[in-house]
This record gives C-alpha cells, sequence and structure tokens, in this order.
C-alpha cells in the first residue's frame, strides 16, 4: 500500500471517530453503569413478516400486559442491557418484548431505504402477527421517532407511549448536513476496495448493532448501503410540530447530560404533548443502557401514575 492511500484511510478512520464522538459525546463512558443481572429466562424468537425474518427477545407470557421496547441505532451490539430491560418490566407484571430492527442486529434488511412512517408500518405488521392488541411502547433514540410514528398512526393500538432520549425533535441545518456526509461516508467505505475488510466489519457492526459472528456472512457488508440511506432518511426528519397531535398519555425520560439530543428539545418537546410527564435524570444518551433498572422502575412507577 503505496503512502497516498494509507494517509486516506488513517485521515478516513480519524474522521469517523471524531464525527462519531461529536454525535455520542465521549463522556457517555464517564457515565457510572448498573450491574447487570444475569437472567437466562429471556427467549429469543424469530419470525416471518412480510418476507423478513425478524428476531425479536420476550420475557413473559401473552396474558400479563404488553411493552414493547425500540432500540436505538448505532453502537457495538450486546443485549445484556437490554434484556435487564426486558427483566426489570417483567418483574413488575409485564409482557416484555425488544424487536431487533429490520436491517439491524440478526434481522433482514428490507430491499430498499426506510422512513421512519415505514418502520411504524412494520410495527403494526409485527403487533398484528402476535396477536397484540394494546401495548405500552418504548422508544430510544432512533426507536423513539418509529414510536412517536406509530402513535399518530395506530394510536388505537397504544396505552402509553415512553420516549427515551428519542429522536423525534427538529434537527438543525447543520445536524442535517453532518447526518448526511455520514451516511455518504458509510457507503464510500464498503463500496471502495481502499479500506481493509477488518475496518468495514467494525464500521458495520458499529453501525447496525451487528453480533460479531453476523459478521462473518458477506450480507452484514452488502446491506449497509441501504442502510445507510435508511439512517439519513430517519434521522432527518423533523418531527416536533407533529408531537402536538399525540393524544396518548406520554412520559419523556432523558439524560440530563445528553449531547447527542439535548435536554433543552426534551422540554420543547414536553411542552407541545398534551397530556406528558418529563423526568429528567442523571445519564446520557445511553441512559436506559447504562441504567436499565434504575430506568426503567421510573417508567413503571409513573404508567399509572392518574395525572397521566
Amino acid at each position: 500500500m503505496n503512502v497516498f492511500k494509507f494517509s486516506i484511510i488513517v485521515l478516513s478512520i480519524l474522521l469517523i471517530f471524531l464525527i462519531s464522538t461529536y454525535l455520542i459525546g465521549f463522556q457517555e463512558m464517564l457515565h457510572p453503569k448498573e450491574q447487570y443481572d444475569n437472567n437466562h429466562n429471556v427467549i429469543d424468537n424469530k419470525i416471518l413478516i412480510n418476507g423478513l425474518n425478524i428476531y425479536y427477545l420476550e420475557q413473559g407470557g401473552k396474558e400479563l400486559p404488553t411493552v414493547i421496547f425500540l432500540h436505538g441505532w448505532s453502537g457495538t451490539y450486546d443485549q445484556t442491557s437490554i434484556r435487564q430491560i426486558l427483566t426489570t418490566f417483567h418483574q413488575n407484571g409485564y409482557r416484555a418484548i425488544s424487536i431487533e430492527l429490520p436491517g439491524m442486529g440478526r434481522s433482514s434488511t428490507p430491499s430498499i431505504s426506510w422512513t421512519n412512517e415505514l418502520y411504524a408500518d412494520f410495527l403494526n405488521d409485527f403487533t398484528e402477527s402476535l396477536q397484540i392488541k394494546k401495548m405500552i411502547l418504548v422508544g430510544q433514540s432512533f426507536g423513539g421517532g418509529i414510536a412517536v410514528k406509530f402513535s399518530l398512526k395506530y394510536s388505537d393500538k397504544l396505552e402509553k407511549l415512553v420516549l427515551v432520549n428519542a429522536s423525534s425533535n427538529n434537527k438543525t441545518k447543520f445536524k442535517k448536513n453532518l447526518v448526511k456526509f455520514l451516511g455518504g461516508i458509510f457507503k464510500k467505505v464498503i463500496a471502495t476496495k481502499t479500506f481493509p475488510r477488518n475496518f468495514q466489519n467494525q464500521l458495520t457492526e458499529y453501525m447496525l448493532r451487528l453480533p460479531s459472528s453476523a459478521l462473518q456472512d458477506q450480507s452484514a457488508i452488502d446491506r449497509l448501503p441501504v442502510m445507510s440511506d435508511t439512517f439519513v432518511l430517519t434521522h432527518s426528519e423533523d418531527m416536533l410540530e407533529s408531537l402536538a397531535n399525540i393524544s396518548i398519555p406520554t412520559l419523556i425520560v432523558w439524560g440530563k447530560s445528553d449531547t447527542k439530543i439535548p435536554i433543552s428539545q426534551a422540554r420543547k418537546m414536553a411542552d407541545l404533548i398534551p397530556n406528558v410527564k418529563l423526568f429528567e435524570l442523571s445519564g446520557g444518551h445511553r441512559l436506559i443502557y447504562d441504567k436499565p433498572k434504575e430506568t426503567v422502575n421510573l417508567i413503571i412507577g409513573n404508567l399509572s401514575n392518574s395525572d397521566l
């Protein structure tokens, strides 16, 4: 490899690292994390929805009220924190489900890039397949944007809506341009042979929350162009004004140190939603993953709140 190509690789890796650090916030790593329980009662399931193989975790029987958790976009895929989220809900009397959203984790990738609304339509089909009539929907970050779309289109299926550091705000021109720039970088990294396969694997694993085992499959790399455009479509959408149309009782739970979506955005959201309670906790954008017990227990403690 000549010096020029090597320099391009080094500079590109550095640029991606700096942008990721800006978006996620370096201080996320400094927040204390809870010790998770080793719970083996969470069931790993798979279902076919509109030709897509969808993996989901579940704990609790159909006789219990249902909570569905929608995860955020990127990060090293680790089911431990999500299993703790489900376990804490179940310990408080709920059937808890977490979906590996299409294009992410082990689930199949759509043939076209999806919007937040298409993900909401998928969620409706998922609940139909599992014969879930009513549920509490909890969305974190990217999952929060989907949850808002679902609440606006399928409100008859919701008991309560919970938004945790949710991507359902408006974006500045700078943030929109940054999202488009990032999406373009991801596609170029995968399309070019300049970058080593190991680096492509690591980027794909991080972006799409993939388990390491999935990286042995070439389709893990092949899915990234579609998902890069999906990233741009879902993360560029302005939702703030539509929040005034939410008719479902809503909890907003936010990490006060979130730099990706600042607490000021949560307060704007709370001002618009008619029936809402806002809770600000110590933590960052990964609040519910770092402190699943504290966050879920707060949510549960307010789900039956008569003022909500």
